[in-house]
């Protein structure tokens, strides 16, 4: 799930940009998540993104310096 939401990531001037959690909660709408399911489920993708940017950051860094 959370490499087929990666697919909607923005990118700009300063590279990726964190998943919105707009498009992560209508994808879980759309998959008829609900309830304390949803907010646990939103809470994982939400901590996912986070390692997933603080890895893409570093990465970058590394290259530049």
């Amino acid at each position: 799930m959370f490499q087929m939401l990666g697919h909607t990531r923005g990118y700009n001037q300063a590279g990726a940009q964190p998943l919105r959690i707009s498009e992560l909660g209508a994808y879980l709408t759309e998959m008829g998540s609900t309830g304390p399911e949803r907010e646990k489920t939103l809470g994982i993708l939400l901590e996912l993104d986070h390692g997933y940017m603080s890895d893409y950051y570093e990465k970058a860094a590394q290259k530049t310096a």
